[in-house]
């Protein structure tokens, strides 16, 4: 299994986190979608950011973190600034 080691490259990038937190993208919760078919679809990174800190943050039981996916979450923030991501 491959491991993102995304700290060190999260340190080295110059990036405008509330911006791309803010811009519209459609993501779902990770753990919402483990638990139930219909979920809600969120229109920005800071929006699910949100949802997590104050829905999931103690939550097991799960492959991942509340952490982890928090992380996930600055990675797809810096490929919206990379311009990989539309």
């Amino acid at each position: 299994m491959l491991v993102i080691r995304t700290a060190a490259l999260l340190k080295e990038a110059k990036i405008d986190y509330y911006k791309r937190y803010s811009e519209n993208i459609k993501v779902k919760c990770s753990f919402c979608v483990r638990k139930t078919k219909r979920t809600k679809t969120y229109r920005s990174l800071k929006s699910l950011s949100w949802h997590l800190a104050h829905f999931h943050s103690n939550e097991a039981g799960h492959p991942f973190s509340c952490d982890q996916v928090q992380e996930v979450l600055k990675v797809l923030a810096l490929a919206k600034e990379w311009r990989i991501l539309a």
